[in-house]
């Protein structure tokens, strides 16, 4: 991010999706259960989750200085005193993960690069190991903000302000496509709708026009980081939805749940169905498909499922 005064622009963003704090909370369940000689088999549902968020506590309670930790397993159990640094060895591999990933966009913090330093936020920035390893890799410019688990709730406070004196020019950070037949069914493709460096707020929709070939659209959409040299999306895909478009007229009473038992066959000679897809200045996308022959149209929110 570039900023001047009250004005901020997102010259790029990369991450993990599918990787988060939950990913050291469950790491540090698994060391306390095995230190306890437990599994988790013979627990139930709401005693995993009590213990689950014992070892949350316990982790957001970590300094720079703690040495030991304590996890609380209830009445029936002793506590279990784990050393920090077998939770840090054993989440060591899940930073590394996201410093691989956000090496290409800031380089190595050389005095030639240009940044100033990494400045972080976030619940999860707050695992000391976190800023360890991002010194020990990138240099000792490594700031930590005051309010880390506020972050969010900080910038909607700024973003709802009217005279807050703040701009933010945002991009996308992954691309958005979907998956589609191709060969009369013999074979899959993938359509790139969205690619990951459109910027916010954006203007134009893109479309896609074609004659439909089943009574039921179902649209698998996805985000992606990037494509390869042959347009198929690699790294970490992200389902954002199952979209399904009753094409055959007769099912366009039926809901999503209803819809998706339907059994999807192949149709000769169908209508020609448009996609128009909307980028709103808050990064959320609207997809909205009409059948051009009736003129019956749809609207689907994009939102991401996991």
């Amino acid at each position: 991010m570039e900023s001047d005064g009250g004005g901020h622009v997102v010259l790029g963003s990369h991450g993990v999706a599918r990787l988060g704090g939950e990913d050291v909370d469950q790491v540090l369940l698994d060391l306390v259960l095995e230190q306890a000689g437990l599994t988790a088999d013979p627990l139930d549902a709401p005693a995993l989750d009590a213990l689950l968020q014992e070892c949350r506590l316990a982790k957001e309670r970590l300094l720079p200085q703690t040495r030991r930790m304590m996890i609380d397993l209830g009445e029936e159990h002793e506590p279990v005193i784990l050393p920090v640094g077998d939770l840090y060895t054993a989440a060591a591999p899940l930073i590394a993960r996201t410093l691989e990933v956000m090496a290409p966009l800031v380089g190595e913090l050389d005095t030639d690069s240009g940044i100033a330093g990494i400045y972080l936020v976030g619940g999860g920035s707050g695992l000391p190991l976190v800023g360890r390893m991002l010194r020990e890799r990138f240099g000792r410019r490594v700031h930590r903000s005051p309010y880390p688990a506020a972050s969010t709730a900080i910038g909607l406070a700024i973003a709802a302000d009217p005279d807050a004196d703040v701009t933010l020019s945002d991009r996308l950070s992954r691309g958005i496509g979907v998956f589609r037949e191709v060969r009369g069914g013999r074979g899959i493709s993938f359509d790139q709708v969205l690619t990951p460096d459109v910027r916010l707020p954006t203007t134009g929709t893109p479309t896609r026009t074609y004659t439909a070939a089943h009574n039921l659209g179902w649209y698998r959409v996805v985000e992606h980081p990037a494509l390869d040299a042959g347009g198929e999306p690699r790294g970490d895909l992200v389902p954002v939805a199952d979209v399904l478009f009753p094409v055959d007229p007769a099912l366009r009473e039926l809901d999503s749940a209803a819809l998706a038992e339907v059994e999807v066959t192949r149709r000769e000679g169908g209508p020609r169905l448009e996609e128009t897809y909307t980028l709103h200045p808050s990064g959320s996308v609207t997809l909205r498909i009409t059948d051009l022959d009736s003129g019956f149209s749809r609207e689907y929110g994009l939102a991401r499922r996991g």
